[in-house]
């Protein structure tokens, strides 16, 4: 039974490491993809947190394989639940681990495995002054609490936003009890001078009105422009020169 626990394991942990293995796949044409790649014979297929795409394989210029920061990660916290299993690290000990873990997580862009990693710290020490920081908690009248706790007890008001002592808060409503009455109002005089005409529905329409293109230019008969009627000019008279005898 333990020997086929044993094998179990193995096959989910080899599982887990072709799922987040990374490899750097370079095309001809220099460009670099980061995924895991799976050699299909004449095409290879690149699985990336964007998609899965598939190249022909005369496009792949290299495949160089690569631990991803999700790997990095794997291996550090299987290592500190090693640890804590084997008695190696205390309670203290490994809040700190953990939340070290945690630093490094959001160093790297890895958002969840961080929240992953300030859970486990709480976890064992509810009081790490660390991790109730970095998730967003305060210490305030002896006890960590939200910042939205930490206004209620300051007896603060939220308003659309901020938050606001009660009278603020009272005056802040009373100002936009005024502003909407006065929108309303305006809202009305505008209505009454912006309002389309009422049309009534059971009246027909008049046709529109027929439009005929004439081509350019006609002119009535009456209407065609002056001609103007200038005078002929007089001949000039020509010179008359004397014979010679």
């Amino acid at each position: 039974m333990k020997n086929v626990q044993f094998v179990s394991l193995t096959v989910v942990a080899l599982t887990i490491c072709a799922v987040l293995r990374a490899d750097i796949v370079t095309l001809t044409n220099n460009k670099v993809l980061v995924g895991k790649a799976t050699d299909g014979g004449e095409t290879v297929t690149i699985e990336m947190p964007q998609g899965t795409v598939k190249v022909p394989k005369s496009k792949v210029k290299s495949i160089v394989q690569k631990d991803t920061p999700q790997d990095e990660y794997n291996r550090r916290s299987a290592e500190i639940v090693r640890n804590e299993k084997d008695g190696e690290l205390d309670t203290a000990a490994a809040a700190n681990a953990w939340f070290q873990l945690a630093d490094w997580a959001g160093q790297n862009g890895l958002p969840l495995a961080r929240n992953e990693a300030l859970r486990r710290t709480l976890e064992l020490n509810p009081d790490h002054a660390g991790a109730r920081n970095a998730s967003g908690f305060v210490w305030f009248h002896g006890k960590w609490m939200t910042h939205a706790e930490r206004f209620h007890a300051l007896g603060m008001v939220y308003v659309d936003g901020p938050w606001l002592t009660p009278e603020a808060a009272s005056a802040c409503d009373r100002q936009n009890r005024c502003l909407i009455a006065e929108d309303q109002e305006q809202a009305g005089a505008n209505a009454s001078f912006d309002s389309p005409p009422q049309i009534d529905i059971a009246t027909p329409l008049p046709p529109p009105p027929v439009i005929v293109y004439v081509p350019y230019p006609v002119y009535p008969p009456h209407c065609h422009p002056p001609v103007v009627h200038r005078p002929m000019p007089k001949p000039r008279p020509r010179p008359v020169w004397p014979r010679r005898g």
